[in-house]
């Protein structure tokens, strides 16, 4: 108080500018309108503490019904949908299923452009879509054209597709059919192959949940041929020459390439379609086959006459979490869930 009287200067005898009075001005409105609306609060003492509970319940409220999230879901107006089929599905099922998926999506007054493709890497049984939504002026929200397609899409016969808004910001997780995941790790397949279905069984009995899928696949179809290597030896063959001919058969091998002016065209060796469709294109591969003690020819000789050919189910990928093998269940929330 002392230092007050030294430092402080009286204000009322200056002459201050219109800014100055203005702020002022303004100030001594500020402070009384404060004065009346606490003179008002002190004398209506319940009023007040009605309000003020009414506010605290309002609060409330608002915090059970507002959206939550890690990040907020946008409407970028973009899709991105993945589609799994039979995990004995080849590439000409798969083709026929994004046609019709493209079909569907495309149709839809909310869509602009759809694309799709299979087969670019990965497993033969999946593929990817990409849509392109129309103005937020022409359309609803991207999550009501996404429960609008489900229904139909859910009716395609040999592939499911899965469908999920494309978002500017996605932390950690990665790349699957829908926006949540559970992962489970483990040191062996054998493991993974005994809890992954059961976790996907459970998940898919949650209320709640819709989507559910996995990236877990272990029922492709495997054929292992065993050479009976005496027999092949006899009739003029080894394993390197079966292994050789199969390739040129299944493996569509690079033959020769041809050069043009402009461009170049590689020259693929490989069997009719009708031949690679199933696995009894494997009884019409035939050998020029020879006498082992003599270069005179024998005839052809089918490949049933020197392997064995045995059918089963192998994975069609093991996908890993760092260095140990994973199993990742996706899965989106009903609109009905916070």
């Amino acid at each position: 108080p002392m230092m007050c009287a030294h430092l402080l200067r009286n204000e009322h005898d200056r002459e201050h500018g219109r800014i100055y009075m203005a702020s002022e001005r303004f100030f001594d409105r500020v402070l009384g309108l404060y004065r009346s609306s606490l003179h008002w609060v002190l004398e209506n003492p319940g009023l007040t503490l009605t309000v003020l509970f009414l506010i605290i319940a309002l609060n409330v409220v608002v915090v059970l019904k507002i959206p939550k999230g890690f990040f907020p879901q946008q409407d970028t107006g973009a899709l991105a949908g993945g589609v799994v089929g039979p995990e004995d599905s080849s590439f000409a099922p798969m083709k026929n299923a994004i046609q019709q998926i493209e079909k569907i999506v495309g149709s839809d007054p909310a869509v602009q452009s759809v694309v799709g493709f299979t087969g670019g890497g990965g497993a033969t049984n999946t593929g990817r879509f990409f849509v392109t939504l129309k103005p937020m002026s022409e359309r609803v929200g991207a999550a009501k054209v996404i429960d609008r397609l489900r229904p139909k899409l859910n009716r395609i016969t040999g592939a499911s597709a899965f469908l999920q808004a494309q978002q500017d910001l996605r932390i950690g997780g990665r790349s699957s059919n829908a926006m949540y995941q559970y992962t489970i790790e483990a040191d062996n397949i054998q493991d993974l192959q005994t809890w992954g279905p059961k976790l996907l069984a459970a998940m898919k009995k949650l209320p709640g949940l819709q989507d559910v899928n996995t990236d877990q696949q272990n029922g492709g179809l495997d054929e292992y041929l065993t050479y009976d290597r005496v027999t092949a030896a006899r009739l003029g063959q080894t394993a390197q020459s079966l292994d050789s001919a199969l390739y040129s058969a299944f493996g569509q091998s690079e033959a020769s390439l041809i050069y043009t002016q402009l461009n170049q065209y590689y020259v693929i060796l490989e069997v009719a379609p009708k031949y690679w469709a199933t696995p009894a294109g494997l009884k019409s591969i035939f050998f020029h086959t020879s006498s082992s003690s003599s270069s005179t020819a024998v005839g052809n000789t089918p490949l049933a006459a020197m392997a064995t050919a045995h059918a089963g189910t192998t994975a069609l990928e093991i996908n890993h979490t760092g260095l140990f093998p994973s199993v990742t269940v996706s899965f989106n929330l009903e609109p009905s869930i916070p």
